[in-house]
């Protein structure tokens, strides 16, 4: 096979989402979620904490010490309130916030509150627990959504001032050092994008590069700072957190071996999926570090993932143990995990140019990170089990928050997920990942085409992709057909087709005329999935999906405890007249049975005694779960035998 075009994001501002899904997604961050966040910001002393290195005060810092990152991380959301709506009632807060942040920042581009306020003279000696790098790489990351959404930003000098600095203190021939929660790699890169233009690979680009090819190197910079006992009095967790059997792994950091030497997905969940979200745009096809990405993404998705993206099932560690440990009620499965996976997919969708990577995003967009938030957009999950007894529920904020800035900025930028541009030999191609509804423009190095992406994915059914102009633009577009979709069909202008298929894309070239519409059904039935039977977890039960959407049954809509139903699952689910919740995704009827056992059994009881009821469960999305109140829920059920 050929190796794939260079491929590149569309840039949010390009598109305009129509689809009422996403929209109200987006709504329910821009006008409830962020004015929530920026209130608990406030309360919690975060925004305090940079007022007083303004006023060169010293102690007293609120709050935990990588509490800066949440404020970066809520201004990068806000950028893209704003950059969709300019004249949204969050933007004075938005400029209010960047000048109390860029007014703490010391002259030599340093930044960071807890070491300001608690520890100046102790910078960049703990990296491996105290996020000095992770948080101004959250700085640059917001610097950059800022500069893409006002032009010049006073944020953008912030961030790139920490840029500097950072670059000034380590690298080649300077200190040896990153951090030990993986970010600033990818911030670097998006900074360099910025600055240079996607591929040119500058300063902070090869910054990134050097930073992960050190990770797991020996000696391990981590393992002199837990020798240290004085760089361990702000972190005495750490050492546990980093040895096995008491000698130094660097598992929990997947600082256990050089990137290109990894086969297995290990240690914490949301700082693996950094690593290798940068390592994806810090290699080549072909070389030793992608073949490792390669071998990893498929543990990972093959033996370690839920169905529904979750990733990381333990709490001790906040990420993995091992193959086809995948248990429900205690599942970890960070919102922030899933945001990661998310990242992770889509770099390795556009270094591979194969569609299989988008179909593992849809999945965790959809599920696993969208479960982490409220209707309302102001109520969140941290942890995302896959049954509950009513022990979870949904709070506005948590003392450790990086999650709910975290979904706010990824549901912000949803538009720039939606497709891909790139030029090859052959001219420039649109990539389509998800087809949503929307409005497309390629720029103008990209043959400055207009698409309208209709239909109301990713409920099944019909999808348009309508050519706007100019006439005669020559654009590839690149349809991405989903994993789900057992038999696609094609129609261009109303006439069925057979594209070609090209690394799980239908490929459509031609010269465009105004009006031009390829069609494509991606039409799919409720389907039941069991899984491997070395998920003990899940032997003798059933999820159900329509589609990318994995279904629950909660409480709320069976009157009785979920584990009590059996479902009927040679039964076609049949789909609900109604949706209970207005979160814009189908529901559906499944017939079944309501186990009974008499009033006041005792904890055993004999076979015979045993009784079930016919009933009729409805199902709903698993995203859309405990949005009216703490109740049990169960995506796996039990099936009929």
């Amino acid at each position: 096979m050929s190796l794939p075009p260079p491929m590149r994001p569309l840039e949010a501002r390009w598109v305009a989402i129509s689809d009422p899904f996403w929209r109200a997604r987006q709504e329910a961050i821009f006008d409830v979620g962020l004015r929530a966040q920026l209130e608990q910001i406030e309360s919690t002393g975060r925004l305090e904490n940079f007022r007083r290195c303004a006023r060169g005060e010293s102690g007293g810092h609120q709050g935990r010490y990588y509490d800066d990152s949440d404020v970066y991380k809520w201004l990068e959301a806000a950028a893209y309130a704003v950059q969709q709506h300019p004249d949204h009632p969050i933007r004075p807060c938005v400029e209010e916030v960047v000048s109390i942040v860029a007014n703490a920042q010391e002259p030599s581009g340093y930044i960071d509150t807890f070491f300001q306020l608690m520890h100046p003279d102790k910078k960049f000696t703990n990296l491996s627990a105290l996020h000095e790098m992770y948080c101004m790489g959250h700085l640059i990351e917001a610097g950059v959504a800022h500069r893409q959404a006002f032009g010049d930003s006073g944020l953008y000098g912030v961030a790139k001032r920490a840029a500097d600095h950072i670059a000034a203190t380590f690298g080649p021939g300077k200190r040896v050092g990153f951090c030990g929660h993986e970010e600033l790699e990818l911030a670097l890169i998006r900074l360099d994008e910025c600055e240079l233009g996607v591929g040119a690979r500058g300063e902070y680009w090869h910054l990134a590069k050097w930073m992960v090819d050190q990770r797991g190197r020996r000696p391990s910079i981590f393992e002199n700072e837990i020798a240290d006992t004085e760089a361990m009095k702000l972190s005495p967790w750490m050492p546990q957190m980093v040895r096995n059997e008491g000698s130094y792994s660097g598992e929990y950091l997947q600082d256990h071996a050089p990137v290109s030497e990894h086969s297995f997905v290990v240690g914490h969940a949301v700082r693996s999926m950094y690593l290798y979200a940068a390592a994806s745009e810090t290699c080549d096809l072909g070389d030793p570090t992608e073949a490792a990405l390669q071998r990893v993404w498929d543990n990972l998705t093959t033996q370690r993932m839920y169905i529904t993206g979750g990733i990381g099932p333990a709490a001790h560690n906040e990420g993995f143990t091992t193959d086809y440990d995948l248990p429900h009620r205690t599942a970890y499965a960070e919102t922030c995990a899933a945001v990661g996976l998310a990242l992770w997919g889509e770099r390795m969708g556009r270094l591979t140019g194969e569609a299989r990577y988008w179909d593992v995003v849809e999945r965790a967009l959809y599920n696993g990170m969208l479960s982490g938030v409220s209707l309302s957009g102001d109520r969140y999950f941290y942890t995302n089990p896959l049954e509950s007894q009513g022990e979870h529920s949904r709070t506005p904020w948590f003392s450790c928050a990086c999650c709910p800035p975290n979904v706010a900025r990824l549901i912000g930028s949803i538009g720039s997920r939606i497709a891909s541009v790139g030029r090859g030999p052959e001219g420039s191609t649109l990539w389509i990942h998800l087809p949503v509804a929307s409005r497309i423009s390629t720029p103008k190095e990209e043959g400055e085409a207009r698409f309208q992406i209709g239909g109301a994915y990713p409920n099944p059914g019909v999808v348009t992709v309508q050519f706007q102009g100019p006439t005669g633009a020559q654009v590839a577009v690149a349809l991405r057909v989903p994993w789900w979709c057992e038999s696609a069909s094609f129609a261009w202008n109303g006439e069925r087709f057979e594209p070609k298929i090209e690394r799980g894309y239908a490929v459509i070239r031609r010269e465009w005329k105004q009006g031009d519409t390829l069609s494509a059904d991606f039409s799919a039935e409720p389907r039941w999935f069991v899984s491997n039977p070395k998920n003990l977890s899940a032997l003798g039960r059933a999820c159900l999906m329509v589609g990318p959407i994995v279904y629950c049954l909660e409480e709320a809509d069976l009157c009785a405890a979920p584990h009590r139903f059996v479902a009927d699952v040679a039964a076609r689910p049949q789909l609900c007249e109604s949706n209970s919740m207005g979160h814009g995704l189908s529901e559906w009827w499944v017939k079944g049975s309501l186990e009974n056992l008499p009033d006041g059994a005792d904890l055993y009881a004999p076979l015979e005694k045993s009784d079930r009821s016919p009933v009729t469960a409805r199902f709903i999305p698993y995203m859309a779960w405990c949005n009216r109140g703490a109740n049990a829920m169960q995506v796996w059920v039990r099936k009929e035998t």
